[in-house]
C-alpha cells in the first residue's frame, strides 16, 4: 500500500506493483487508465477534506475554498474512476481531523454517494474490494461475507 498523492507519485507507485493507493489527489485519467491495468486499488479518502467542507470547521475557514475546490476535483476522480471500472474501496483516514473512528467510514460512503455513485454499490465494491487488499483467505473470504447477511 501507498500514501501518496499527485500524477508522478501515483504513478511511480502503480509502475513498482503496489496493490493499493491510500489517497491519490490531483491524479488524472491517465493514472487511472494505469491503476485499471495493473488492477490496483484506489481507496481515495475523501473524508478527511470532505468534512472540512461540509462541517465548515472554523479551523481552516481561510483556506475553505482552496479545500473546497480540491475536494470536488477529487469527488469528480472518484466518479470518473468509477465509470472507468476502476477497483476502489472505503478508507476515511479515521483519526486525522475532523474524521472520527467508527463515524469516518459512514463518512466515508456518503462521499463515494456525493460523488454519483449508489450507496449498495459503494458497499458492495468496498467489502469486495477491501477484502482483496486485505488478502483475506477463502475462509475469511466466507465468514465475512456470511456475517454481513
Amino acid at each position: 500500500m501507498a500514501h501518496v498523492n499527485s500524477p508522478y507519485g501515483v504513478n511511480m507507485a502503480v509502475e513498482c506493483g503496489i496493490d493499493t493507493i491510500e489517497h491519490g489527489y490531483f491524479i488524472t485519467e491517465r493514472e487511472l487508465y494505469k491503476m485499471g491495468e495493473k488492477e490496483t486499488i484506489w481507496i481515495p479518502t475523501l473524508s478527511p477534506l470532505g468534512n472540512l467542507v461540509i462541517n465548515k470547521d472554523k479551523r481552516f475557514e481561510k483556506d475553505i475554498d482552496i479545500i473546497k475546490r480540491v475536494y470536488e476535483e477529487h469527488l469528480k476522480t472518484v466518479n470518473l474512476a468509477y465509470e472507468m471500472g476502476i477497483k476502489m474501496a472505503v478508507g476515511s483516514d479515521s483519526g486525522c481531523h475532523g474524521v472520527l473512528h467508527v463515524d469516518g467510514t459512514f463518512d466515508e460512503i456518503n462521499h463515494f454517494v456525493k460523488a454519483g455513485i449508489k450507496k449498495e454499490e459503494v458497499i458492495k465494491m468496498s467489502i469486495k474490494n477491501g477484502m482483496k487488499a486485505c488478502n483475506l483467505s477463502e475462509g475469511e473470504k466466507k465468514y465475512l461475507t456470511k456475517c454481513l447477511k
